[in-house]
C-alpha cells in the first residue's frame, strides 16, 4: 500500500515513550533497502528506482 499521510501506527516493541516511531514514515525509513531496479526512462536515459517495505500495522485518525 501506498501512503501519503504519516498516519499513526503501532508503537514497534523496542519503541521508547517519546521515539516518533508510532509513525508510519518512521517505521519505512527505519527499514532496509530490500533491491534496486534500472529502469529505461528514454533510449539513451536510465535511473534506479530503490525499493523497501515493511509490515504496519496502521490506526484509525484520533
Amino acid at each position: 500500500m501506498r501512503v501519503q499521510t504519516n498516519r499513526l501506527a503501532e508503537r514497534p516493541a523496542d519503541a521508547g515513550p517519546h521515539d516518533p516511531a508510532h509513525r508510519v514514515f518512521a517505521q519505512l525509513a527505519a527499514a532496509p533497502w530490500a533491491g534496486r531496479h534500472r529502469i529505461t526512462v528514454d533510449q539513451d536515459e536510465t535511473t534506479w528506482l530503490q525499493v523497501k517495505f515493511a509490515a504496519i500495522n496502521t490506526l484509525p485518525p484520533r
